[in-house]
């Protein structure tokens, strides 16, 4: 049923996907709506810092966002790196260096 359409079924295209959908685009990396969703939730905090231009484009992503509207490749890579830009993860390393900090430390903080 699904093989004379299937993608990759034709040597001569030189490629070999296990597409099953062959009308549906392959990002590889592509982000799923809930991922897009979640990051430009985590970027909302950060709307009022961002640079014109970085704010422009967060604002757009958000209303495609809103629109439920599938976001292509490029439009991805602009949120991701958005998200990479604004975002700061940190580590548990450095939540505990911070509470040492606030606690007053261990003693090999203080230079025996």
């Amino acid at each position: 049923m699904f093989r004379k359409g299937r993608a990759g079924s034709n040597p001569a295209s030189g490629t070999s996907s296990d597409n099953n959908f062959p009308n549906m685009p392959q990002y590889i990396g592509a982000m799923n709506t809930i991922e897009q969703r979640k990051k430009t939730d985590e970027l909302k905090p950060y709307h009022p810092k961002m640079d014109r231009a970085d704010a422009e484009i967060f604002g757009m992503i958000a209303k495609r966002i809103k629109d439920d509207e599938d976001l292509d490749k490029l439009t991805q890579e602009k949120l991701e790196t958005l998200h990479r830009r604004y975002v700061v993860r940190k580590s548990k390393q450095d939540a505990e260096e911070l509470w040492k900090k606030l606690t007053g430390g261990s003693s090999k903080d203080k230079g025996d």
